[in-house]
């Protein structure tokens, strides 16, 4: 199975580009995962590139330094450049993501989306503090 799932902060503005066969739209980008805590811990760079719909709403809701949740899979290109110097990237084909970032605003004056995750403080800290009765 080919599955990654991680989340890490974007290193710099994504940059997105249409491919003129077909204009289809496509993403590059790159992110910083941390593993490990104290001395131990090590950064990791991934770089990523998404596809159509998702290329589009990454680069329209995020940019540099914004923690993103990322789903898709592993994919390893190999090309010849103009030298004929053989060369060979692995990277994360993006297929889903998520906001991980507290809503934030832009320069623009538009705010971009919260995380969809759901946080304890959403909730009562304990129900059964409620004032109403229970329904059953």
């Amino acid at each position: 199975m080919n599955s990654v799932n991680i989340i890490g902060r974007i290193t710099k503005d994504v940059e997105l580009r249409y491919l003129p066969a077909n204009n289809t739209a496509v993403c590059s980008f790159s992110i910083a995962v941390d593993d490990g805590f104290g001395d131990n811990k090590k950064t990791y760079f991934f770089n990523c590139q998404a596809w159509t719909k998702t290329a589009e709403n990454i680069v329209k809701f995020f940019s540099k330094g914004d923690l993103i949740g990322i789903s898709g899979r592993l994919s390893t290109r190999d090309w010849e450049d103009k030298e004929g110097k053989k060369h060979s990237v692995t990277e994360i084909v993006v297929s889903d993501f998520t906001f991980c970032n507290g809503k934030k605003s832009d320069s623009g004056g538009q705010s971009r989306p919260q995380s969809q995750s759901t946080t304890h403080s959403d909730y009562p800290a304990d129900p059964m503090d409620e004032d109403d009765e229970l329904p059953f």
